[in-house]
């Protein structure tokens, strides 16, 4: 184990928590302990400075044995965002060297931790098997991802409708280069699309009325880019949120 406040890292006293980490042979694992006197959400991330063709596989294990988050960090990414929430106990995040090859031996990379707060999606949400449930009329922030592949993000969220009528959709994003585009999609509980939105970079979002009926629907968000250009939205933050209107 990582001897950081003994044998311990408090999630309840941390603010910031940033290491260089290494693995120094092929097989090694490196692991913290983390513990906590109260529920909280907590943010993971591993950032890699140098783009390498090799993975990272990584997991948050607690007290009863139970894997909480599992997935693995392709250092062809610039970085890999968990924002996880946790009850209060003992936690064992692990990670090791994926890729078993000596080309990812003594090759840096960053792990950070820190406490958040507010509204934040909760990974993985890659599916509207496993979405992150939105409250009404609060904005959650999301991060859209990878792009590479297989590893392609894409984002579920899940809101319940409490009968017919109409609700406004609000999307926020960064701007940036036009090529890239943001799908957001509402999809009712057997996948039929009832709004598909198409939002470039270079505009800050939108807020539409939408026609809905009653019962559970999907929020779907996900990149693509222009039939010209390569790129995909990666490593992005936005923001959603829904308003259902009684009237």
């Amino acid at each position: 184990m990582k001897q950081i406040i003994g044998s311990i890292l408090s999630l309840v006293a941390l603010s910031s928590f940033a290491n260089a980490e290494v693995f120094t042979t092929q097989q090694q694992q490196i692991k913290y302990t983390l513990s906590t006197e109260k529920p909280l959400n907590f943010k993971f991330t591993l950032k890699s400075a140098k783009k390498e063709n090799c993975e990272i596989e990584f997991s948050l294990i607690d007290d009863k044995n139970k894997t909480l988050l599992f997935d693995k960090y392709s250092r062809k990414e610039s970085q890999k965002i968990y924002n996880v929430p946790v009850d209060s106990g003992k936690y064992l995040l692990k990670m090791k060297n994926y890729s078993h090859n000596a080309f990812c031996v003594d090759k840096p990379f960053d792990l950070s931790l820190s406490k958040i707060t507010g509204n934040y999606e909760i990974e993985p949400n890659n599916s509207n098997v496993n979405p992150t449930s939105l409250t009404e009329s609060k904005y959650f922030t999301g991060y859209l991802q990878s792009q590479y592949g297989q590893n392609k993000d894409t984002d579920f969220y899940k809101i319940d409708i409490p009968k017919d009528g109409k609700m406004t959709l609000a999307f926020k994003n960064e701007k940036l280069d036009k090529k890239y585009v943001w799908n957001i999609e509402v999809l009712d509980i057997n996948n039929k699309k009832v709004f598909h939105k198409k939002t470039a970079l270079n505009q800050d979002g939108f807020n539409e009325l939408i026609q809905v009926k009653k019962g559970t629907h999907f929020i779907k968000i996900y990149s693509e880019s222009d039939p010209y250009s390569i790129k995909y939205i990666s490593n992005k933050e936005y923001n959603i949120a829904y308003l259902f209107h009684t009237k």
